[in-house]
């Protein structure tokens, strides 16, 4: 059995299916919502997070699919790394990823974002790139009345993201 630390990564993580790549998308928003339900009926808060790599495309325009590639799984390697067992990392899109908090209020997911976002600029690039590091845009979001489901509450983290990304992207908004 994995011993589990709040938010601080975990030192095993046994049986879980996820414990090396984020889930798909299609397994992301299935398993997600069942845990957005869950803790809805027991009054648990539940936080979600929607990240997306900086500039990825012109890793792939300057150093190739293939680096680009690597970047990704490094990346993901790294998010998946940082996480509780409970937690549900996804790749959601190209370079977006969502990652699913149960159990875990607003500050505390904004805690996590930032140690998110710090542990993925310690992911090398390719020299071609000219740039020294990877950088992520956050958005967080906690479930609140307003959120009928996930995409509701996805959507919120999104317009956080996006307002990371205005402004000046390598950084972590909180929705509104």
């Amino acid at each position: 059995m994995a011993r589990r630390r709040p938010h601080g990564g975990i030192a095993t993580r046994g049986g879980n299916r996820f414990a090396h790549r984020p889930a798909n998308r299609r397994s992301f928003f299935h398993r997600a919502e069942a845990m957005l339900r869950r803790d809805r009926a027991v009054g648990q808060p539940f936080c979600l997070l929607a990240l997306d790599l900086d500039y990825f495309k012109a890793i792939n325009d300057s150093a190739g699919h293939a680096a680009g590639d690597a970047v990704l799984r490094a990346a993901a390697e790294r998010l998946v790394a940082q996480l509780r067992a409970q937690d549900l990392p996804g790749r959601i899109g190209g370079e977006e990823f969502a990652v699913a908090l149960p159990g875990t209020d607003l500050a505390e997911g904004a805690r996590v974002a930032e140690r998110l976002r710090a542990v993925l600029s310690t992911v090398p690039l390719p020299p071609a790139v000219g740039r020294a590091r990877l950088s992520a845009s956050l958005g967080i979001a906690s479930a609140g009345p307003q959120d009928q489901n996930l995409e509701d509450l996805l959507r919120r983290a999104d317009a956080a993201l996006y307002a990371a990304k205005r402004g000046g992207r390598d950084q972590a908004q909180e929705a509104v």
